[in-house]
């Protein structure tokens, strides 16, 4: 994670966190904007990087972040991080 993005969103429950953004997803469909980001923590034996993906808002000045509770959904953003994977 060398050129950082910083950015400050704000969760379900109101509370702001600056997270470095490592990219940004868009449905096939162009209506649904997802993030996937780090928090800058790491676990396990070999300090792996800890990383969320949240579906994405703008509302007003400030971008919030949902839960992704929904399976069909989560096939969804696995597919578009495949796209990804899979590019050359």
């Amino acid at each position: 994670m060398e050129d950082k993005d910083i950015v400050e969103l704000v969760d379900s429950e109101g509370n702001k966190n600056s997270v470095t953004v490592i990219t940004y997803l868009v449905s096939d469909d162009k209506k649904k904007n997802y993030v996937v980001y780090s928090k800058g923590e790491k676990r396990g034996s070999t300090n792996d990087h800890v990383i969320y993906i949240s579906r994405l808002l703008k509302k007003n000045d400030e971008y919030n972040i949902e839960e992704i509770s929904d399976d069909e959904e989560w096939r969804d953003v696995q597919h578009l991080l495949k796209l990804i994977a899979n590019a050359d």
